[in-house]
C-alpha cells in the first residue's frame, strides 16, 4: 500500500505543498488514522462572499470557454505527526468553497471587503488521495491537463481522487472505515484515469 511521510511545509502563491525532506520516514497503514474532521466555519458574512466569487468565476469561465462546476472536494482540518503514527482530522468541502477561501487574490479581496484575513477555520484546505504510477521498467507516468480547465492549463498530474475519476464522498467514507481500504480506492483511480486493469501484485 501506499505509505505516507513525515513531512515539512513549503510554501506557493497558491496552497502549502507537503513534500518530504531527508527526515523520510514511512508509516505502514496500522499506524495511519483517519478521524471525522469539521467542514469550514460558516457565517452569512462568509457564505455570501463564496457565492459572489462563485458567480464571477462561471463568468470568467464561460468567456474564456472553459469547464467549471462546483462538486465535493476532501478537506484537512487538522494532521497530528506522532514518532510512529499519522492522524488526519479529514472532512468535506467544495469546489466552490475552495475557489473563494484558497486563492491568493480571493482571500486578499475578503481581507478588503471584511477588514479582516479569513482564518483557518473558514478555508477549504482542499487535499487528495494521489497515486505515484511506476512502470516495471521504473518510469514515472504522469497525465496532462487539458487547456479547457480553468486552472493549471496543460500542466502534468498525477491521478488522484478529484471529481472526473472519483467520488470525494465516497473517498471520505473510505478513510473513515480503514485506512487499508484506500490502496483498494488508488487502484481503482489508475484504473480509471489509464484505462488500465491494475493486478493485485502489480
Amino acid at each position: 500500500i501506499s505509505c505516507y511521510l513525515v513531512l515539512e511545509m513549503y510554501y506557493t502563491n497558491d496552497w502549502e505543498i507537503l513534500a518530504p525532506t531527508n527526515r523520510l520516514k514511512t508509516y505502514s497503514p496500522n499506524q495511519i488514522m483517519f478521524r471525522q474532521g469539521r467542514q469550514i466555519r460558516h457565517s452569512p458574512v462568509l457564505d455570501s462572499y463564496i457565492e459572489n466569487v462563485w458567480k464571477e468565476e462561471l463568468k470568467k469561465a464561460e468567456k474564456d470557454g472553459n469547464i467549471l462546476t462546483d462538486g465535493p472536494l476532501l478537506r484537512l482540518d487538522h494532521l497530528a505527526i506522532g514518532e510512529n503514527s499519522l492522524t488526519f482530522d479529514v472532512a468535506l468541502t467544495s469546489y466552490k468553497e475552495y475557489k473563494a477561501t484558497c486563492l491568493p487574490e480571493y482571500r486578499k479581496m475578503f481581507e478588503k471587503e471584511t477588514g479582516r484575513k479569513l482564518n483557518n477555520e473558514e478555508s477549504a484546505s482542499t487535499f487528495s488521495s494521489a497515486t505515484v504510477p511506476i512502470t516495471l521498467d521504473e518510469y514515472i507516468v504522469f497525465l496532462d491537463r487539458t487547456n479547457k480547465v480553468s486552472e493549471f492549463k496543460g500542466y502534468l498530474s498525477i491521478p488522484s481522487g478529484g471529481k472526473w475519476d472519483g467520488d470525494p464522498i465516497e473517498t471520505y467514507q473510505v478513510m473513515l472505515r480503514s485506512s487499508e481500504d484506500l490502496f483498494d480506492r488508488c487502484r481503482r483511480i489508475v484504473r480509471n484515469e489509464f484505462n488500465h486493469q491494475v493486478n493485485t501484485n502489480d
